[in-house]
């Protein structure tokens, strides 16, 4: 019965497939043996309620999507779904009163990648586009989206384009929930990490926009699991899944050349601590492989330009255009000093203004961090992101204390985590002092390192308590209340304010 069952839910995915082709490319035209399969007529709301057949069919109990979904509910405790859906609930609030070109990173390049997929069905040149540079899996997913949304008649499909972010960008809170599940095991600390995570202001900002970050940060997410899995548990399997997510999230974004660096380091300190014994070279020579396959497609469009000598950076192909006066500081004090003064007084940053912070790296990185570049300056707004950098300081304090006190073992116990730490922000230097622009010094680009910090904050509140500092327990309770508040009002004022 089981057999027949796997085999009608095959069946029903294929016709699946072939309602979603139709309704993308209103038709098929294609030769098989000889023979031309042409059928460009077909009565679309049939086809519409037949693919919701098909959904629901998959949905049933003892189907495998049902069952999937099923074992992700059991994941998650009842406390931290409701924050999902709250997150999801603030998210389609900001979506509200933010267009698809508002707060957003070079959408319109984006969208041209995508167009030019879909009138071409290719991949466009390095140059056709602002950021045709980009590695294609992104654009070519969001292409078949697109088509979608359009051939079911869909309307606003810029709209519909950033549901589809935040949705992906679930994929990055589940795989950061499954993290912090590893690390930390009290039900109390759990909620208090998933809050943070879950509403972490940039990240709500993040997920509503159109481009290749949240497609990176969910493949990230997903990758960095299975490594902390396979370093924690040491199965086999989890270490060629970690290996596979890294390959898939270059294809994405270059960024995700890091990812496979803290693959690299963490195989690496697993054979110095256990032995080839316990970690297989021909495992590791396994997953180096994957990532080194994913590193070459991912970067043979920049390699084959700089040998050819192009016009741009390998890396940046379109760096050459950007304007002069986004370009900053390249020397030894804009990486050490931190204007403490500027970071509490100006709200929000900007990569245009000096006064903001943009010439500091780690004044630019943090304030990135926290409510992206861009800026709602409302009154309550002001107030409240002024607010939320006050309080992330209190976090980054607590952060690092914790850090510096823990122990031997507490350092390999967290080992992933701490390289999910340091070699993005080495490669974010090295990307800043490459291209010296405030652009290059965006928190975004590095932004999955958020799952290691908030895991190390908590487990900072948890020791406090272990220690019997109740004063500072408190305090970090009372932060994490007052940042969350200030998040919630910061993005709910503006829907307010419209009305």
């Amino acid at each position: 019965m089981s057999v027949a069952r796997n085999i009608f839910a095959v069946l029903t995915a294929l016709y699946g497939f072939l309602v979603l082709h139709y309704l993308a490319f209103s038709g098929f035209d294609f030769t098989v043996l000889g023979a031309q399969v042409k059928l460009t007529e077909l009565d679309k709301p049939l086809a519409i309620f037949t693919f919701a057949f098909f959904f629901y069919l998959l949905a049933r109990p003892g189907y495998p999507v049902f069952r999937f979904l099923k074992s992700v509910a059991k994941d998650f405790t009842y406390p931290v779904i409701s924050i999902m859906v709250a997150g999801f609930l603030l998210r389609l609030v900001y979506l509200s009163y933010t267009n698809f070109d508002v707060r957003a990173h070079d959408v319109v390049g984006h969208l041209q990648y995508v167009e030019y997929i879909l009138a071409n069905l290719s991949f466009p040149g390095r140059g056709a586009c602002w950021q045709c540079y980009h590695p294609p899996l992104y654009y070519a997913l969001t292409a078949w989206a697109y088509s979608v949304l359009k051939g079911i008649g869909v309307q606003n499909i810029y709209l519909w384009l950033q549901v589809f972010s935040i949705l992906i960008y679930y994929v990055f809170l589940y795989y950061g929930i499954r993290i912090i599940k590893s690390f930390i095991a009290d039900h109390f600390f759990i909620i208090v990490a998933v809050a943070l995570l879950v509403f972490w202001p940039s990240g709500i900002i993040h997920s509503a926009r159109i481009g290749n970050d949240v497609l990176f940060y969910a493949l990230y997410a997903g990758g960095l699991f299975y490594l902390v899995r396979w370093y924690k548990e040491g199965v086999s399997r989890d270490l060629w899944v970690a290996a596979f997510v890294a390959a898939l999230s270059i294809l994405t974004k270059s960024n995700g050349i890091v990812l496979g660096g803290i693959v690299g380091m963490s195989v690496l300190l697993k054979l110095l601590l256990e032995g080839r014994k316990i970690v297989p070279v021909k495992l590791v020579a396994g997953a180096a492989g994957i990532i080194l396959l994913g590193a070459i497609l991912g970067f043979s469009g920049g390699i084959i330009s700089g040998l050819k000598k192009e016009k741009g950076d390998w890396l940046v192909a379109n760096s050459y255009q950007l304007p002069a006066n986004i370009f900053v500081g390249n020397g030894p004090e804009n990486y050490l000093y931190f204007d403490l003064k500027s970071f509490v007084s100006e709200p929000f940053t900007s990569p245009w203004v000096d006064g903001k912070g943009r010439q500091y790296f780690w004044n630019f990185l943090f304030k990135t961090s926290l409510l992206s570049e861009n800026e709602i300056n409302l009154k309550i707004n002001r107030v409240a992101a002024s607010l939320i950098s006050v309080l992330f300081l209190v976090f980054l304090l607590s952060f690092i204390f914790h850090f510096f006190s823990l122990g031997r073992d507490k350092l390999r116990e967290n080992a992933v985590l701490l390289f999910n730490i340091a070699l993005p922000l080495i490669a974010l230097i090295l990307f800043r002092i490459k291209i010296p622009a405030a652009c290059s010094n965006d928190f975004r680009y590095i932004f999955p390192v958020l799952i290691s910090f908030i895991v190390l904050l908590t487990q900072s509140f948890m020791a406090a308590r272990d220690r019997g500092r109740g004063g500072l327990e408190i305090g970090g309770y009372l932060a994490t209340l007052a940042f969350l508040g200030s998040v919630i009002v910061f993005f709910v004022n503006p829907a307010v304010s419209q009305s």
